[in-house]
């Protein structure tokens, strides 16, 4: 599962991170992700930038858990750069990662479950294989 942390405005704010937060003061901060013009990149369209920064498995560092634990809190997320923005997080968004992360894990079980069964399929045509040269 991948997140991106999508930035539109006036000015450029280089995002590189991104933290999650709820109003207690809990939060979880991406680890950061410099501008490679791949998994960081931007654009200006008409005096307006965009920043896409794109969060692997590796790089995410538990947001989504977190968002995923808290849905029914008012979550705050700050694009983290040479300037900060923050937003509140809408329920549809809380939502879509919610239910993309329970699809995730859904399809890594059917894959585990996927392996599983070749490896028990091996088992029995070796075992198949010893019965029958007795």
């Amino acid at each position: 599962m991948l997140v991106s942390g999508v930035y539109y405005g006036a000015s450029p704010i280089k995002q590189t991170a991104m933290k999650v937060s709820v109003k207690n003061g809990e939060y979880v901060e991406t680890k950061q992700v410099p501008y490679d013009g791949s998994t960081n990149y931007s654009f200006s369209d008409g005096g307006m930038t965009t920043e896409i920064v794109t969060y692997n498995k590796d790089s995410e560092n538990g947001i989504v858990s977190f968002v995923c634990n808290r849905m029914k809190d008012a979550i705050k997320v700050t694009y983290l750069g040479k300037k900060e923005v923050s937003i509140l997080m809408s329920e549809n968004d809380k939502k879509a990662m919610f239910e993309t992360y329970e699809f995730s894990s859904r399809l890594l079980e059917i894959e585990k479950l996927k392996k599983e069964i070749e490896i028990a399929q091996i088992k029995i045509e070796y075992l198949k294989d010893k019965m029958s040269a007795q």
